[in-house]
């Protein structure tokens, strides 16, 4: 037997690398989305607007990676619903774990989850412009938004954290849905509030969509994340205590 205390740190490097190597379904279904995304988009564009004078028609498609994103978003959300599932937690019994080096581990792996789908949001986007491209054809008049490098980071930042963001709901919603029947259906409940109730979502989105100075975006996100992902954790210290 032996009295080697593996430390916190070494324990959550564990468990994080053991993760990126065996959750490979995880990316899978990451090219699953966006390719489905890629295919809308290739075929009608993010929006349309169409006119005509007499003999002339005038056919215009905006085309971005909107849609990928959207997707994508969707996808974060879904794979932290599941990530501190049962069966993902059996799986981790063969490391010395515990709920901090757990939790811990789980949101580092978010967070390169983000950082990986955010990239190939923006990949995607300049592939479905090429795509479309090669499509038309030289008949068609393609129109181009000024580019940077800096605009580059600055979308994969804002990409990163918007993805964060979902992850961290969906780690929440994912503690809710495991404490039982009656609080899947308070979650359902309450999603399906938000959904529909007159304004909810529209000023939700406008916290954050609307924010102008990029600070206080990046503040309000890492807040609202955090707030989240700890909500999370307590809720699974509750389920322990439960049990």
């Amino acid at each position: 037997m032996s009295f080697n205390q593996p430390s916190v740190s070494s324990a959550v490097k564990n468990q994080y690398l053991y993760k990126l190597k065996g959750y490979s379904s995880v990316f899978v279904a990451l090219m699953t989305v966006q390719i489905i995304a890629m295919f809308f988009g290739v075929l009608g564009g993010v929006g349309q607007y169409g006119t005509s004078n007499g003999s002339m028609y005038l056919d215009l498609y905006y085309v971005s990676g909107d849609l990928i994103f959207a997707f994508t978003c969707i996808w974060a959300f879904v794979i932290a619903f599941t990530m501190d599932s049962k069966t993902n937690r059996q799986a981790m019994q063969v490391f010395v774990t515990n709920q901090l080096t757990r939790h811990l581990a789980n949101g580092i792996y978010l967070v390169t989850l983000s950082i990986i789908g955010a990239i190939t949001v923006l990949l995607g986007g300049f592939f479905i412009k090429s795509i479309v491209m090669i499509l038309n054809g030289p008949e068609s008049t393609f129109i181009f938004v000024g580019y940077t490098i800096g605009d580059f980071f600055i979308g994969l930042a804002t990409t990163s954290l918007y993805l964060l963001l979902c992850s961290a709901v969906g780690y929440f919603a994912g503690k809710i849905a495991s404490m039982g029947l009656v609080a899947k259906l308070v979650l359902i409940i309450g999603f399906l509030s938000v959904l529909f109730y007159n304004g909810l979502i529209e000023r939700i989105s406008e916290f954050f969509i609307m924010e102008d100075v990029f600070s206080i975006f990046i503040l309000k996100v890492l807040v609202t994340s955090l707030v989240a992902y700890v909500m999370a954790i307590w809720l699974s210290k509750q389920l322990e205590v439960i049990k």
